[in-house]
């Protein structure tokens, strides 16, 4: 973001309290009842999260259960992994993924506010403090670097966010996850620059780039070639996009799909329609006991 915009973004939560910027009563819609029933998670992530005593963190409950999908598999395997969070605000975050993710993980945050510098952290974690906007501070920092998770909790802009993902998803590892907080800004103009419906918001822009993973349907001539030539690069890199409530999810294959799909045709029988016709007819490669199958998704 630019600096006039950051410097009101670190104004608005410096030090004293957090100012809802928009019109939205959170108190009259937030749910404070502390579950203690057999509904409540009880994951490695939910027992930090809530036996947490360090540096303060804050995220919604069903942001738990989200990341509580995305890491476990990371968890099983017992594999180190690199995670960055892009705005950490008290850094509590960082602690607790540090204690949560299999051990040699690398755990890194950077954030724009210069006083995040005085974070005394209770795990070891790497924070640097800049704007990976500004396109020195990008190539000083973060060009050669690569990442298994990356989560954006930043300033929430859609404008910035957008920019962001553009910037950093080169950063993700193949197999590696994409996470966005609190998209619900996306309908906020205040700010935000949001809205309902409006084409520069987060929401909508992803809404969009569903379009790259079904890019081999699309007819060229239908399409901006701008817009074509998006989403032709990023259909080679996201495996998926998943919209929760407030987040959304970008997953990248485990390595560029530079071919469309097979069609794959298994069996011997058929009654209905010849198995002949449906070969020439729909393109399909015929399986057999010696058929590799490759893995896309992590």
């Amino acid at each position: 973001m630019g600096f006039k915009l950051g410097q009101d973004i670190i104004d608005l939560i410096r030090g004293k309290k957090i100012v809802n910027p928009c019109s939205f009563d959170f108190k009259s819609t937030v749910n404070t009842q502390i579950y203690t029933g057999d509904n409540e998670e009880n994951s490695a992530l939910h027992e930090a999260y809530k036996n947490h005593k360090g540096n303060v963190s804050i995220k919604w409950e069903q942001y738990l259960s989200i990341y509580n999908r995305i890491f476990q598999r990371y968890i099983n395997l017992g594999l180190p992994i690199k995670t960055l969070e892009i705005g950490i605000m008290n850094g509590g975050f960082l602690e607790i993924l540090k204690r949560v993710l299999p051990e040699g993980s690398e755990v890194s945050g950077i954030d724009i506010n210069p006083e995040c510098k005085n974070i005394e952290f209770t795990e070891d974690v790497n924070l640097m403090i800049g704007n990976l906007l500004d396109r020195t501070f990008y190539e000083q920092n973060l060009k050669n670097k690569k990442y298994d998770i990356i989560i954006d909790d930043a300033s929430h802009i859609c404008k910035n966010t957008i920019e962001t993902f553009e910037q950093m998803f080169q950063n993700l590892e193949y197999g590696g996850v994409y996470i966005i907080e609190d998209c619900h800004t996306s309908y906020w103009k205040p700010v935000y620059n949001g809205g309902y419906k409006n084409k520069a918001s987060i929401i909508e822009y992803f809404k969009n780039l569903i379009d790259s993973l079904n890019f081999v349907y699309i007819k060229k001539e239908e399409c901006h070639k701008k817009e074509y030539e998006k989403l032709k690069n990023y259909n080679k890199e996201i495996a998926s996009i998943s919209f929760y409530d407030s987040v959304i999810v970008v997953e990248k294959y485990t390595k560029p799909k530079n071919m469309p799909f097979r069609n794959l045709l298994s069996g011997e029988l058929s009654t209905v329609v010849d198995k002949k016709s449906i070969v020439e007819e729909y393109s399909v490669i015929e399986c057999d006991e010696n058929a590799n199958f490759e893995k896309f998704y992590k």
